[in-house]
């Protein structure tokens, strides 16, 4: 079974106007300028989401790790959050920039 032009739809639909031809499918390009948009807000956006998922990372591996020991090794509480606290401020460390020099 094949579609037909009285069987319309969204996909088979042809854009064309009363006068029968082609509709353009959008206005010129001339009213877009290369570099003259204003993007801080873009900027700022990018690198609030890059630090959330970066502190995000590092609070969801630490408390993977402090849980981990905790429960599922003889580590017992205190040697987990010994850890835990040693992989968090090297973590802070290493994120802040300070191993990078």
């Amino acid at each position: 079974m094949s579609l037909s032009g009285a069987a319309v739809s969204c996909s088979t639909r042809r854009n064309v106007s009363t006068k029968g031809s082609p509709k353009p499918m959008a206005s010129k390009v001339s009213e877009y300028h290369r570099g003259d948009m204003e993007i801080s807000e873009q900027v700022s956006t990018y690198h609030a989401v890059m630090s959330a998922s970066k502190w995000g990372s590092l609070a969801i591996g630490d408390a993977v790790l402090f849980l981990t020991l905790w429960f599922c090794t003889g580590a017992g509480f205190l040697g987990a959050l010994i850890t835990a606290v040693v992989v968090a401020v090297l973590g802070v460390f290493f994120l802040r920039g300070g191993g990078a020099h």
